[in-house]
């Protein structure tokens, strides 16, 4: 989803409730849940607010490099059979089943 737009809506609403009253004392000044606070400034956090999120997604949209696989293992220096996981064990093979 595109964040610009509300990004643009709410900066709008912020800045016409914060500033307008500056301007013109008849303009109406309104106040957030019966406190002191205009929504002019509730407009602006929500403004931030979908800035950051905006920025911060920006990397997660950008192609990611092809993935070549694991980095190839390097080779010991000496084999020791005690610690060759790629084989089975010879008491694993002599199990019966149930056992």
């Amino acid at each position: 989803m595109n964040r610009i737009p509300m990004i643009l809506f709410w900066l709008t609403i912020g800045l016409v409730l914060v500033v307008g009253p500056l301007f013109d004392p008849a303009f109406p000044r309104w106040t957030a849940f019966g406190s002191d606070i205009n929504l002019g400034w509730v407009a602006l956090v929500l403004a931030a607010y979908n800035f950051a999120w905006w920025a911060g997604m920006r990397p997660w949209n950008a192609p990611k490099p092809r993935d070549e696989g694991p980095p190839p293992r390097p080779q010991p220096s000496e084999y020791h059979p005690e610690l060759d996981f790629n084989k089975p064990s010879d008491a694993i093979q002599d199990r019966k089943p149930g056992q």
